[in-house]
């Protein structure tokens, strides 16, 4: 009997920390006033990007290079809600963990989501102008940036129940090509699911 317990209360406590893993996490922007909706933990890709500096970096890290002269580079992606007095906008929130020096600021986020192409582009808005007065997450180092994508709840859903995802991140005229590292899809789902 005691063991029937035992394995009752590890299966609940186990299924209570999956949903907690899914759950979207709430918060209030004291600064901009909007209630902000996040991702309990984004979907990270990793690509190949070529140059010194993140090689220098990643060397810095311990890490290693897919090939030569190429290097390690991870793209962080997170869903968010914004509802500013009811109002509700959506947006991919992306770090870039090693962007060139003086990248351009416009970018294109290429999602391939079962072998069909979601292009979106990133906002030229200032992100406390979206009711965001800060990054989701702490920088990765002084060469990582963020952008902005507006999208919406079926987006996400579209995304979250993909079978396939894979991710291009285009600054001006360089495209980096990333495959997932670390599934974040049903966070995602949990997210558009949370939403009015």
């Amino acid at each position: 009997m005691r063991g029937i317990v035992v394995a009752f209360v590890t299966a609940l406590l186990g299924a209570c920390a999956t949903s907690q893993d899914v759950s979207p996490r709430e918060f209030l922007d004291e600064q901009t006033a909007a209630t902000i909706t996040i991702v309990a933990n984004p979907v990270i890709f990793v690509g190949e990007t070529q140059g010194p500096r993140g090689l220098d970096l990643e060397r810095s890290l311990g890490q290693s290079s897919f090939g030569q002269g190429a290097n390690r580079d991870y793209l962080e992606l997170y869903g968010i809600d914004v509802n500013r007095m009811g109002s509700h906008r959506q947006y991919f929130v992306i770090q870039k963990w090693l962007t060139p020096k003086d990248s351009d600021p416009r970018a294109i986020l290429e999602l391939m989501v079962d072998g069909s192409m979601i292009e979106l582009r990133a906002t030229p808005e200032d992100p406390r102008k979206l009711g965001i007065s800060a990054p989701p997450a702490p920088v990765f180092s002084r060469s990582s940036q963020w952008w902005y994508f507006p999208t919406d709840t079926a987006t996400l859903r579209r995304i979250a129940g993909a079978s396939s995802l894979d991710a291009s991140l285009v600054i001006g005229e360089h495209r980096t090509a990333y495959e997932i590292f670390t599934d974040g899809r049903a966070q995602l789902g949990g997210l558009a699911a949370a939403l009015p």
